[in-house]
């Protein structure tokens, strides 16, 4: 694989990498901000977001449970995709991987990993798990029906860069991650399993061009 730099996609690369770092910066921003926010969409001090040893462990187990569901969920996506939309889903669900695999830049790619493995965990557990199901619990909203909603709106911020074929499987993921928060009451667990997930994702879309 080249590693020189080929042309705007690499040049898109970059710029998505440096947007979402840019966001799990301003995600941090905020929590170190939280004592301005309303008493429901603070994090407790417990939830913590750094990983300890537990949330690895946690997070790892919860990872292999949530492949195989979101192998079968992809599937159904794809068949439904092909079968009733009459649709050919595309090789790698999202457009940042795909970008990854036609252009393939040393530099594109270890500011991606950067990007999708560590910023992009952390800014979305802390937008969706952290704040907004952590909210909608203080609400009054029941753990399961929060995860389901958090999962909604997850679902509904990825369209322009998810295949719609993907989608089945993204709410699987997001599910878990919701999950994994209310079961353990700490940000690290889902961090790990998302930033883990992420890693799998990034090295299929390297291996699948190697």
């Amino acid at each position: 694989a080249s590693i020189a730099l080929q042309g705007s996609g690499a040049d898109d690369l970059i710029a998505i990498a440096f947007a979402t770092i840019g966001g799990a910066c301003g995600a941090g921003a905020v929590v170190a901000m939280g004592f301005f926010l309303p008493p429901e969409f603070r994090l407790d001090r417990s939830s913590g977001i750094r990983a300890s040893g537990r949330d690895v462990w946690s997070g790892t187990l919860a990872v292999l449970v949530a492949l195989p569901l979101v192998s079968v969920a992809a599937m159904l996506g794809h068949v439904v995709s092909i079968e009733v939309f009459g649709v050919e889903p595309n090789r790698l669900a999202h457009d940042t991987l795909t970008k990854l695999a036609e252009n393939e830049s040393e530099r594109a790619f270890w500011l991606t990993a950067l990007a999708v493995v560590v910023a992009a965990p952390i800014a979305e557990e802390i937008i969706f798990r952290g704040f907004l199901q952590t909210a909608l619990r203080r609400l009054g909203m029941s753990p399961l029906w929060a995860v389901v909603g958090v999962s909604l709106a997850f679902l509904a911020v990825h369209p322009t860069v998810l295949d719609a074929s993907a989608m089945p499987a993204l709410f699987v993921l997001s599910m878990v991650l919701g999950l994994s928060f209310e079961k353990t009451g700490r940000l690290g667990t889902p961090i790990v399993v998302h930033a883990l997930f992420n890693a799998l994702n990034l090295w299929w879309a390297w291996a699948s061009d190697v």
